[in-house]
C-alpha cells in the first residue's frame, strides 16, 4: 500500500514502507533502565541526600540524564525502510538514517538473517563493505549498492560497492519494490 513520502504534489511516493519496532527484550531493557534512573533519583533526593554533595551530585545528575535518554531510546528505537521511485532510505530511528539512489542498487535477494551473524542488533558494520540493519532475526533482503560517483573500495576480485542486509517482515514486497523499473 503506497504511502506518501511527504506532502505536496510532485513528491516521490513510497512504493514500500515498513517500520519494525524493537523486540520485547529491548523494550523491557528500556523500562529497567528508566527504573534505575528513578531509583537513583529517589536515593539522591529522598533516601540519602547527604551523600550527594559537590561532585557526587553532578555525577548523579549526569547518570540520571544518561539513563533517562538511554531508556527512552530503547523504548522508541525502530528500523525503517522506504523505497520510492528514486530513493532507498534505511534508518535506525531516531539515531541513524541513510538514503541512496534506488538506481545504485545493482542486485537484491531474500535471505534469512540472525542477530548472531551480525554480532548484535542495530546498524552493524562488518568487514568487506557488508552492513546490517536489524533488531531481530528473521527474513531480510540483501542488496548491493554501488554509488556511481564513488570509487570502489573493495578488494581485488570482489564485486564493488556495499552489501546491505535489512531485516523485514515483508521481504517479497521489499524485493519487488527494489526491482520495479
Amino acid at each position: 500500500m503506497p504511502a506518501p513520502d511527504g506532502a505536496g504534489g510532485g513528491r516521490d511516493v513510497a512504493e514500500f514502507h515498513e517500520e519494525l519496532g524493537g523486540p520485547r527484550w529491548v523494550r523491557i531493557a528500556g523500562v529497567v533502565v528508566l527504573a534505575a534512573a528513578v531509583l537513583l533519583t529517589g536515593d539522591a533526593v529522598v533516601v540519602e541526600p547527604q551523600n550527594y554533595r559537590g561532585a557526587g551530585l553532578i555525577a548523579a545528575i549526569v547518570a540520571v540524564v544518561v539513563l533517562v535518554l538511554l531508556g527512552i531510546l530503547l523504548l522508541v528505537v525502530r528500523t525503517t525502510t522506504t523505497v520510492t521511485r528514486s530513493q532507498l532510505t534505511i534508518a535506525l530511528a531516531p539515531v541513524w538514517r541513510r538514503s541512496m539512489p534506488r538506481s545504485a542498487v545493482t542486485a537484491a535477494r531474500v535471505v534469512d538473517v540472525t542477530v548472531r551473524e551480525f554480532g548484535g542488533v542495530g546498524y552493524r558494520a562488518l568487514p568487506a563493505g557488508r552492513r546490517g540493519l536489524l533488531l531481530s532475526s528473521g527474513p531480510a533482503v540483501e542488496f548491493r549498492v554501488v554509488e556511481p560517483a564513488a570509487p570502489s573500495a573493495s578488494s581485488a576480485g570482489a564485486a564493488p560497492g556495499r552489501v546491505y542486509t535489512v531485516r523485514t517482515d515483508r521481504p517479497a514486497d521489499l524485493l519487488a519494490a527494489l526491482r520495479r523499473p
